[in-house]
């Protein structure tokens, strides 16, 4: 029964990504370059000081829990960066993955700064 669910949800990322993300660039460390699809989000906290501010750059990326259409939360390491706007509209910058924010086995959301 549990394999079942699994495809279900392995199926359910694979389209909801189809639907609402935009094509980014995974770098893995020492691995091969690959295009991904991610579903972003930016935190819209108000800066209340340098801290906050720093967070504010922050980013949020909802991939495919698969090292082939997205970032396999057991490939990760805190060396890969993705390519990625980091802010709506805005030129892609290079940026570093921090750490997983939660994950099933459907989706992974990492943090990027």
């Amino acid at each position: 029964m549990a394999a079942i669910v699994d495809q279900v949800m392995l199926a359910a990322a694979a389209h909801a990504l189809t639907l609402t993300g935009q094509t980014i660039t995974y770098h893995p460390d020492g691995g091969s370059d690959r295009e991904i699809t991610a579903s972003l989000s930016y935190p819209t906290d108000h800066p209340q000081d340098d801290i906050e501010r720093f967070r504010n750059m922050l980013i949020h990326l909802e991939v495919a829990n698969n090292a082939t259409t997205g970032i396999a939360a057991s490939e990760f390491t805190r060396r890969d960066t993705v390519t990625v706007a980091p802010r709506a509209g805005a030129d892609a910058v290079t940026k570093r993955l921090i750490r997983i924010v939660r994950q099933n086995v459907g989706f992974v959301v990492y943090e990027a700064n």
